[in-house]
């Protein structure tokens, strides 16, 4: 009668365990990049679109480091794009 206790005592804190575990356990959210042209899957570090060949990302004119062709600034130094005024 002791040893059942036990064994329903034993399982009892593993299944707690196991649901403080997965509640703890932050679910990665999955962001799917698409093209502002075709709206195709994109990958984040493609330059170029390959369904319709759209300009994604270009070098900053400052910094030199990749930025999106839609952002108005660099995320890095804050330059503004070529074109755009501050």
């Amino acid at each position: 009668m002791i040893l059942v206790l036990l064994i329903s005592l034993a399982f009892l804190i593993w299944a707690i365990q196991r649901e403080v575990e997965r509640v703890a356990t932050p679910e990665t959210i999955q962001v799917v990049d698409t093209c502002s042209c075709c709206s195709a899957v994109i990958e984040p570090e493609w330059l170029v679109c390959p369904h319709c060949r759209e300009r994604l990302s270009e070098s900053c004119r400052h910094c030199h480091r990749g930025k999106l062709v839609s952002q108005a600034h660099c995320p890095y130094c804050g330059v503004a794009a070529a074109g755009v005024s501050r």
